[in-house]
């Protein structure tokens, strides 16, 4: 997890995932994006694996764009969802009792 501040400069539209989680030194990236159609806004949330650059996890939410409170909170409910099985299966993987550490780096 980075702060806010560390990762603002990464808001454009053609950067490359692996790039940014390099610069950042995280092994795991959590991006997105949103387009508004009508009265909805979608978002999209994407994790990507840095060292091999590939999708691991990927949702979508909808909701009407006056609820911005109900659409942050849908995404941080699925974005935390995302993170707590990573780091359950991560660790599970690497039998320290399904409780994840933090790889070299950071995630």
């Amino acid at each position: 997890m980075r702060p806010s501040s560390a990762t603002r400069r990464y808001v454009a539209l053609d950067l490359e995932p692996k790039k940014v989680g390099l610069e950042l030194r995280v092994g795991r990236l959590l991006q997105g994006h949103f387009i508004k159609q009508g009265d909805q806004l979608t978002v999209t949330l994407e994790a990507i694996d840095v060292p091999t650059n590939r999708l691991l996890w990927q949702t979508t939410v909808t909701a009407k764009a006056e609820d911005l409170i109900g659409l942050q909170t849908a995404t941080e409910f699925a974005g935390a969802a995302w993170a707590v099985a990573d780091f359950g299966r991560r660790g599970r993987r690497r039998g320290v009792g399904g409780v994840a550490t933090e790889e070299p780096g950071g995630i």
